[in-house]
């Protein structure tokens, strides 16, 4: 028996490969507000970013009064989110443009409307105070840039606007923001210089927001991974290099620096997969992918591709040979994809979102990387059931029957669907118009008639065709309705 050394020991570490996983699963859970913000900002951006758009060509001064709303409503839906408050903010230029109100801002579910806001982003703030100080706004809130708050409430103070009345004037100075705010959640303020930047560079702005939301999204994630990656390592090492000074194999001081050591090395390796796997589990929530995106299949992926990378990584610098390349490369995938499949199982047998995934998940990671560190899972010259050449041509050569099979259920399924498909539009969906049209007509024996005809359609009948046909089959008690 060829005795393993240190470096095809660590090729496939069962406490290293799970570290990865554990801080790459601590990642992806980590800080669910945030989530739950860049998701909302990734929203906001999108709607922003899309009706700007189709304005391009207004003037960059009128079209900034748009732009100034849809940055106000960006950032106070931003805060909400990151508070766990259940505020959010909508524009109505879509659906009322002409309307009083240009902001509504929205609490709970049902979408309770809490306060409605007119905004407006004028060159002079006298200007902007008489159409603020309109009857139609009165009561509203009154959003203006923030670098204008201070300007008109000098000039209101002073009474200034000689056309608007002294209850006009208090309505709007009693109801001005320099930030659309309710409660606790606030916005922060925008500046007219930057709805006008926004009004002509869109995208640009929408880039912003978009990849700061994702960076502390992940950068958190990262920090998680590395406390949760470290935290097992530390747990594992300690446990380990514990016995090892106890039995007097190795002495105190070396057992503590062992410790210590492989502490550090699993938190630097939780931390790089934590925000690997937050990033694919943000690329998972912005395509449509939720499932994946929160449960561990990123963590699972993330950790597969550090594993391999690193073995790349050792290969290059000539401390492994190619077998461990691909004894490292090919134990990682096979942890992530036993990971996948165990995922899927925990799920169904533990039937509470993402819960029952991630314990499956877990248990299939943990399972996978004691089996592939023992060899009976695996690839390589060192993988017992690799040595079974015999064995493998069997499982190569059910596997090429099985994917001819395969292919010959796809054409047939192909033939089965495209027959359906013609049965539906020329036959059955005449007799369902034919049916709906004798039952609008309020014609019964015609609608029986029309019933009869769907029956046909699909290969089956009904008892009767007319009334007295149907009263006979009323009367006979031993009768059966077939549809």
């Amino acid at each position: 028996m060829t005795r393993k050394t240190k470096a095809d020991l660590e090729v496939n570490d069962p406490a290293k490969a799970t570290g990865d996983f554990v801080g790459g699963l601590a990642g992806v859970l980590a800080a669910p507000n945030l989530a739950a913000a860049t998701d909302q900002i990734f929203k906001d951006s999108e709607t922003m970013t899309h009706w700007l758009s189709r304005y391009a060509a207004v003037d960059t001064p009128k079209l900034q009064g748009r732009a100034f709303e849809y940055l106000e409503t960006l950032k106070f839906n931003e805060h909400a989110a990151l508070s766990g408050s259940d505020l959010r903010a909508s524009t109505t230029q879509m659906t009322t443009p002409t309307g009083p109100v240009d902001i509504e801002i929205l609490k709970g579910s049902a979408g309770e409307v809490v306060r409605e806001v007119q905004a407006k982003s004028y060159g002079d703030p006298s200007a902007a105070i008489r159409t603020l100080g309109q009857p139609k706004y009165e009561g509203q809130g009154r959003l203006v840039p923030a670098d204008q708050e201070a300007a008109l409430r000098e000039r209101l103070e002073e009474r200034s606007t000689a056309h608007l009345t002294a209850s006009q004037q208090d309505d709007v100075e009693k109801n001005l923001m320099g930030a659309l705010k309710h409660g606790s959640v606030s916005s922060g303020g925008t500046t007219r210089g930057e709805a006008e930047f926004a009004a002509s560079h869109p995208e640009i702005v929408a880039w912003m927001f978009e990849g700061t939301a994702a960076l502390r999204e992940v950068g958190v994630a990262g920090a998680e991974g590395a406390l949760a990656g470290g935290g097992f390592g530390l747990a594992f090492s300690a446990l380990n290099n514990g016995y090892a000074a106890a039995s007097g194999s190795k002495d105190p001081q070396t057992a503590i620096v062992d410790t210590v050591r492989a502490s550090a090395c699993a938190a630097a390796r939780g931390g790089v997969v934590g925000a690997g796997a937050r990033t694919l589990a943000i690329m998972g929530r912005q395509h449509g992918f939720t499932t994946f995106a929160s449960g561990a299949g990123p963590a699972a992926v993330a950790a597969t591709v550090f594993q391999v990378s690193h073995c790349v990584y050792r290969y290059s610098r000539g401390e492994i040979e190619g077998d461990e390349l691909w004894e490292g490369a090919g134990g990682a995938m096979l942890r992530g994809t036993t990971c996948f499949y165990c995922g899927l199982a925990g799920q169904i047998l533990i039937p509470v979102p993402v819960v029952g995934a991630i314990v499956g998940s877990t248990v299939g990671y943990v399972t996978a990387s004691i089996l592939v560190q023992s060899g009976l899972l695996g690839v390589g010259p060192s993988n017992k059931v690799a040595a079974e050449k015999k064995r493998r041509e069997e499982i190569e050569s059910i596997t090429a029957a099985s994917i001819e099979r395969m292919a010959e259920c796809r054409i047939e399924i192909e033939r089965l669907i495209s027959e359906d498909a013609w049965q539906f539009e020329q036959v059955l969906m005449p007799a369902l118009d034919n049916l709906e049209g004798q039952l609008v007509a309020g014609t019964a024996e015609s609608a029986i008639i029309a019933l009869a005809g769907i029956n046909a359609a699909l290969g089956l009948c009904v008892g009767f065709r007319d009334f007295t046909a149907f009263d006979e089959f009323m009367r006979d008690p031993d009768s059966t309705l077939i549809l």
